[in-house]
């Protein structure tokens, strides 16, 4: 049986190895080109998607509609990439309003010849936004009552919107003076969100989802911080990727980067009773200014002792800092933050307040003291913005109208600006919450931006209308700024974040 199966074998493959006699007849297909279609449409939200595509058919030049099928689908399926096509609109040319989340999605076009269903189709982008889908989120003071603006800055339209509250028809109505605007990371919400809005007033706060700025209830503000404080009028939040630090009149509130709420107040210290055995936990005055790290790690300053403190990430206890040769006590802490810069350190400007000399401190989370000596800046004296750069170091600080660059290997101030009938009301280098290019595509943007300095001003005639937000490059050297872009428009300019997408 096996030898037959064997010969049958050999047979039929001498059979199929005989000479093809070629006998096929071969057709032209009627070839489809689609032509006017762009790779990307932008399109307003509530807005009409319109396209009208131009057809040209290689054997079919005055065609028959009824011989085509016409479709428009979201979504393109790549091997095992992207996602099933849903179709949205049939017909040659789309005019129509989709139904469509705010972003950037993958189309296509495909046109099907019936009577053979040879098709073929031409992929393009369609992203769908609103006047507060990406751009600068601005908290004025304006006459004393909080104002929130949208500068949006998507397609580089750079184009203002005044009381985007009201503009975007929000149910937030906001009270009281302005204290902070920030972009949060907010888990367990019911809309699967991560990233919210938070405003605060000193009459308290609000929490908006993302695109259409609408309050969310179940995430009140108020909801997040323990013991329900009376009100925010002393307060300041600092926005990092890992966590958000609050400080209200004396304490530290945190929440770290997966926490639902803050914990706190974490101003506490143990007290070590007489047999040196941990005791009951004390609170302190903080200072209002606070340093976040990476993992969750927060540096405090002890008003009361002038002692730094390091908070681990969790619970409510916070440690002391041994830092050999540096004179703590007796310093006041006139600014804290942390940066980036060399590995990732904490900056601090103390001030004596006898001879009323100022000192500058670098020291990393866990207390290693990298830079340690006065700062003999001119008109440093008196200062109340400063912020520091992620990318030299630098420390930049305000007088009235001038903004001066101190460079600590030189020990030495550069006048910057000077603004003669103005008055600088916030700098800050700003950190963006995700810039990761595996979480967003303009993650590259971010980075870039976060090198520059931001400088918010005002006309001292008149400082509910004429705030101005600035943005400067930082060259080396202490060379002069590099303006990037100016925006006015706002009011007294109070506290800024970047709506990311």
């Amino acid at each position: 049986m096996t030898r037959l199966l064997l010969i049958l074998g050999v047979y039929g493959l001498a059979i199929s190895c005989q000479k093809d006699k070629g006998n096929y007849i071969y057709h032209d297909i009627n070839e489809i080109t689609i032509n006017d279609l762009d790779s990307i449409y932008y399109v307003f939200n509530g807005d009409p998607l319109r396209i009208s595509p131009r057809l040209v058919f290689s054997k079919d030049a005055q065609p028959d509609t009824a011989n085509y099928r016409y479709e428009w689908f979201q979504g393109l399926e790549k091997g095992f990439t992207g996602w099933r096509p849903q179709l949205i609109f049939s017909g040659l040319n789309i005019d129509t309003v989709l139904n469509m989340d705010l972003g950037t999605t993958q189309m296509y076009f495909r046109v099907t010849d019936k009577r053979t269903g040879i098709y073929t189709l031409k992929p393009f982008l369609l992203s769908i936004y609103n006047k507060a889908y990406m751009g600068w989120l601005v908290l004025s003071d304006v006459n004393g009552e909080a104002r929130l603006d949208m500068l949006s800055t998507y397609k580089a339209e750079n184009r203002l919107y005044k009381n985007i509250l009201d503009t975007m028809h929000s149910d937030v109505k906001l009270s009281g003076a302005p204290v902070s605007v920030g972009f949060l990371r907010y888990n367990g919400m019911s809309d699967g969100g991560m990233f919210y809005n938070v405003i605060v007033t000193s009459e308290g706060g609000w929490i908006t989802n993302r695109d259409e700025l609408k309050n969310l209830p179940e995430a009140g503000f108020d909801q997040l911080v323990p013991g329900n404080p009376p009100s925010y009028d002393k307060a300041s939040l600092e926005y990092s990727i890992f966590h958000v630090d609050m400080y209200n009149n004396g304490n530290v509130y945190h929440k770290g980067y997966w926490d639902d709420r803050f914990v706190g107040p974490v101003n506490n210290l143990e007290e070590i009773t007489d047999n040196n055995s941990p005791g009951r936990a004390v609170r302190y005055k903080a200072a209002p200014y606070f340093a976040g790290a990476a993992d969750n790690v927060m540096i405090l300053f002890n008003s009361e002792n002038k002692k730094f403190y390091r908070y681990p990430g969790s619970g409510t206890l916070t440690f002391p800092l041994e830092m050999p040769g540096v004179q703590q006590r007796g310093l006041d802490l006139v600014y804290m933050t942390y940066i980036s810069y060399n590995g990732g350190e904490a900056v601090a400007i103390l001030k004596d307040t006898a001879s009323l000399k100022h000192y500058l401190l670098r020291f990393t989370a866990d207390g290693k003291t990298n830079y340690y000596a006065e700062m003999p800046a001119e008109e440093i004296g008196q200062a109340t913005q400063f912020a520091v750069s992620p990318v030299t170091g630098y420390i930049f600080y305000e007088s009235g109208s001038k903004l001066y660059e101190y460079d600590f290997d030189l020990k030495q101030s550069f006048k910057m600006l000077d603004l003669d009938g103005e008055t600088i009301s916030k700098i800050a280098f700003h950190k963006f919450q995700q810039p990761d290019a595996n979480i967003t595509p303009y993650a590259a943007m971010y980075l870039e931006m976060e090198r520059d300095l931001i400088v918010c001003t005002y006309k001292n005639s008149n400082p509910s209308n004429t705030g101005k937000l600035s943005i400067y490059k930082v060259p080396d050297g202490n060379k002069p700024l590099e303006p990037r872009q100016f925006f006015e428009g706002f009011g007294k300019i109070v506290s800024f974040t970047f709506r990311e997408r």
